[in-house]
């Protein structure tokens, strides 16, 4: 995969994720288990490229999906950090895709949310980034398993 179609990829699949997850997030019903659904299919994704470019050795995805979701991380913190000041708004509009597709993980902390409600913005970006970076070494372990079995079959 090439450098642009990965970031490209990885855009196009927070978007469209993020649209289809948007439900309850801003205004409207809370989470219900179509949006987990969502969220974990999403995670399934990130994981799957993941490991499919760990098994390939691919760094450069690696740093791609890090720096991608790392910028998510960072435009939530900064969120939380001025949630009270008017740059608020143009923060959220950064931070949003990278909240909207892991919306359906309120399903299971809604009764948690009111207490720990800059947690649960926070942990939204950190799951991918934690599911790739999973996928990711578990594709190159098994890169690397395989090339011993090569050797061994010799």
């Amino acid at each position: 995969m090439r450098s642009a179609q990965a970031i490209l990829l990885m855009i196009f699949s927070t978007l469209v994720f993020a649209w289809l997850n948007i439900g309850g997030l801003v205004d409207g019903p809370p989470p219900d288990i179509w949006n987990l659904l969502l969220s974990l299919m999403f995670l399934l994704i990130w994981y799957s490229w993941g490991f499919i470019q760990g098994k390939k050795q691919n760094r450069s995805y690696l740093l791609y999906a890090s720096t991608f979701w790392g910028l998510g991380i960072i435009a939530t913190i900064l969120c939380v950090i001025f949630s009270g000041l008017s740059i608020l708004t143009s923060l959220w509009l950064l931070s949003f895709p990278f909240i909207a597709p892991m919306n359906g993980f309120g399903f299971l902390t809604r009764d948690l949310t009111e207490n720990f409600r800059y947690l649960n913005l926070i942990y939204k970006p950190v799951l991918p980034l934690l599911t790739t970076l999973i996928g990711y070494y578990m594709g190159k372990k098994k890169s690397n398993m395989d090339r011993q079995d090569e050797k061994f079959n010799l």
